[in-house]
């Protein structure tokens, strides 16, 4: 498993090569418009008004990033995309299939994600991006949309400090935006708490 792990990464890194290559300038433009397109989709997660919906809008940005880090030969920065699409849409099936209602998977996919992350570990900052997979994993997995924006906040925190790290600037805007998108999700949540909490009687 390890020594495939770091096949994929050499993989990776060989595609980069290759495109960077053949396409000179025009590379740097692809996984540009790539991040993007993904910042894009990303702001829209949290203006979502129910969990399904921030489920699916979810993977088609776990898909964007993934593509995006790939492009780069960040393969420990995507394994939280790729996790994140497998777990998303397992627990899309929750409500449909008796299997997808396990609480197992959880546990399962936290453990997927830290051994991953792990073994493609490079340097020490690669611990944020790990960070941010787990706790974004943990989100997705909550029952109430509240619990799911309060975790995220943490979540982009980490991949913040990733992107920040490692110099990845269309990331780190993306980061960023996902971020003021949380806060703002949380304040309009805090708003709609106290519009429809009973007013104290004199």
């Amino acid at each position: 498993m390890y020594n495939g792990l770091f096949s994929l990464i050499d993989l990776s890194e060989q595609l980069v090569s290759f495109l960077g290559g053949n396409l000179g300038v025009w590379y740097h433009v692809l996984y540009n418009a790539v991040g993007v397109i993904s910042i894009a989709i990303q702001f829209m997660i949290f203006q979502m008004k129910n969990r399904r919906s921030i489920l699916i809008v979810g993977i088609f940005s776990h898909l964007g990033f993934m593509t995006y880090f790939c492009l780069q030969g960040e393969f420990i920065s995507s394994v939280g995309n790729i996790i994140g699409i497998i777990s998303s849409s397992i627990f899309l099936m929750r409500n449909k299939y008796k299997w997808a209602n396990s609480n197992l998977w959880i546990i399962f996919f936290l453990a997927v994600g830290a051994t991953f992350s792990i073994l493609t570990f490079k340097t020490w900052k690669d611990i944020f991006p790990m960070l941010g997979c787990l706790s974004s994993m943990t989100a997705f997995f909550m029952i109430k949309e509240e619990n799911i924006i309060k975790t995220s906040f943490f979540t982009y925190i980490f991949f913040m400090c990733n992107s920040i790290s490692k110099f990845l600037i269309v990331a780190l805007i993306a980061d960023v935006t996902a971020f003021i998108s949380v806060i703002i999700s949380l304040i309009v949540l805090k708003k709609n708490n106290q519009s429809v909490s009973p007013k104290k009687t004199e």
